[in-house]
């Protein structure tokens, strides 16, 4: 749930560019999350090894990353179309 959180925040900080409220991202709050998560799946026995703490660590890691990267391309990519318009 919070990753995709962190998916809309770069497009309200976008469409509220002229308020001077922030949005905390809570980075902290992930990592908790996922930690709980390797701890859940410590305990889920599968026959098939598909729930595993590493493979879920790594899925957690992976989608975690991705979303911050998400963030940076889409406040980039919005912030020259934004200054692209003024100047025009």
């Amino acid at each position: 749930m919070k990753v995709v959180y962190n998916l809309a925040v770069p497009y309200e900080l976008l469409r509220r560019q002229d308020e001077k409220a922030g949005i905390s991202v809570m980075v902290y709050l992930e990592f908790i999350l996922l930690i709980l998560a390797v701890i859940v799946s410590c305990f889920v026995k599968t026959t098939s090894g598909i729930i595993t703490p590493g493979k879920v660590a790594l899925a957690g890691i992976v989608v975690i990353l991705g979303s911050y990267v998400h963030f940076v391309l889409v406040m980039m990519t919005g912030g020259w179309l934004i200054c692209r318009k003024k100047k025009s």
